[in-house]
């Protein structure tokens, strides 16, 4: 069926869309994605813009994560990584490129990420829409089960699941490629982790949402966007609803960032 579209004005068409994809699914929980380009695919950072080979790119971020973790003992500030998940979802909040797409349990949350920091649109041209992704974490395991043969199994991995060490191998070892994207639950190793209600999809593939997306049946994937026209209401609206800056990244910086929006 591929991927549904729907659009929204304000905070109250937002939520009916998503209460919508909550009853024709029968599912209470659902995972949110905000971005702020209606454009922008469910892509992680290792596969955005880059012209190499899938194994190029998976032996270059071997690399990375070592390095990473070799170095950044020294500075964790927080909870100890104790997994090489934890390392990862660690690199994934510090701006390396990962196979990880962060999501929400929060539809506001998703919402307010699909809606700050746009980037001014350059004369003569429209300004861009925002859209929030909206996927049921527990259909997209079973499918990924499905296509690698197995029964359907509609729980969430976590970092002492088997089926892990598929997607996220030590460095420097063997690899599973082509693996359709699974939703996951990690540990909570930052405060914005909490705040934000941080899930996550990994992928063993560039294309892996196109793939499942485009799979005969019922597809459990949608996307809400949100004209550029009701911005500055919905924002004004989410703030009320305590959702602002300063909620979302709960420390020194987010504080900063709202007290200077909201009086400088």
């Amino acid at each position: 069926m591929g991927v549904e579209t729907v659009y929204a004005d304000s905070l109250e068409e937002f939520l009916a869309r998503v209460r919508t994809f909550r009853e024709k699914w029968k599912e209470e929980e659902l995972w949110f994605r905000g971005v702020t380009s209606s454009r922008h695919r469910l892509r992680p950072s290792l596969y955005r813009d880059r012209r190499e080979t899938e194994a190029l790119a998976r032996r270059q971020e071997d690399e990375a994560r070592i390095e990473f973790s070799r170095r950044g003992h020294a500075l964790v500030l927080e909870r100890e990584p104790r997994t090489d998940l934890d390392w990862y979802v660690l690199m994934r909040h510090n701006g390396v490129p990962t196979r990880l797409l962060d999501w929400s349990e929060g539809c506001l949350i998703a919402l307010y990420f699909a809606l700050r920091r746009q980037t001014p649109a350059p004369p003569g041209s429209k300004p861009e829409n925002g859209a929030v992704w909206v996927l049921d974490p527990q259909w997209l395991n079973g499918k990924a089960a499905e296509e690698r043969g197995k029964k359907p199994k509609y729980e969430f991995l976590t970092p002492s699941s088997p089926q892990l060490k598929k997607y996220l191998p030590p460095p420097r070892s063997r690899k599973t490629y082509g693996l359709a994207p699974v939703a996951l639950l990690s540990n909570y190793l930052l405060r914005q982790m909490l705040t934000q209600r941080s899930a996550f999809t990994i992928q063993g593939a560039p294309d892996g949402f196109e793939r499942i997306a485009s799979a005969p049946g019922h597809v459990r994937i949608s996307k809400v966007v949100v004209r550029h026209r009701g911005f500055d209401t919905i924002l004004s609206d989410l703030s009320s609803c305590g959702v602002d800056e300063a909620t979302v990244f709960p420390d020194l910086g987010g504080l900063g960032r709202e007290v200077t929006e909201s009086y400088l």
